[in-house]
């Protein structure tokens, strides 16, 4: 299993699209127990706010963007406001899986940094692209997000280089159009 007790919301308005997600899960070892579902960005603030209440913590969140009502940049940013009002540690994981344009310098992806999201993935999703994700939320979970949100830039810590040092590190092995972001100011 790549991350022991994860716990994983996948949010897409598209029942096709959190099928496969949910089936990929399921390979990477993740209980069906421990995925939650949302079909729109703001069933999956309050997903995330029931999990926080019941659970304590998210290990990753799998959001696509264009959805109907509130999409999934403005469902980030209302997490990340709310993990900011709670003092919730580090915060969940949160990967944005897209058909948007996610190239360098596009409108799509700087809006996904911009909302605090950590990584960007095009559809379509494989195994290796989900292994990699779980595999970097439970590598950031030990606190080392500290400079992970590219809005919150006063959370960056005194250790923060030598974090974004091992993540530009790790972000030469990503898989596919997967991106990990890092905190510039740092």
């Amino acid at each position: 299993m790549v991350l022991p007790g994860a716990r994983v919301l996948v949010v897409d308005d598209n029942v096709v699209n959190r099928v496969v997600l949910r089936r990929l899960l399921a390979r990477a070892d993740i209980s069906p127990s421990s995925i939650v579902e949302a079909s729109c960005g703001e069933s999956a603030f309050e997903a995330y706010q029931e999990i926080l209440t019941s659970h304590g913590t998210i290990s990753l969140i799998l959001m696509d963007l264009i959805m109907p009502g509130v999409d999934g940049w403005e469902a980030c940013e209302r997490i990340r406001r709310l993990e900011a009002q709670r003092a919730h540690g580090s915060g969940a994981y949160i990967a944005a899986v897209t058909s948007e344009d996610i190239s360098p310098g596009s409108f799509a992806l700087q809006r996904c940094w911009d909302c605090g999201m950590d990584a960007v993935m095009g559809k379509a999703v494989n195994l290796d692209n989900i292994i990699e994700l779980l595999r970097l939320a439970c590598t950031l979970s030990d606190g080392e997000q500290s400079c992970r949100h590219a809005v919150a830039h006063e959370a960056c810590t005194p250790g923060a280089a030598a974090v974004r040092s091992s993540l530009e590190a790790e972000s030469q092995r990503l898989p596919g159009r997967l991106q990990q972001i890092l905190c510039s100011d740092c």
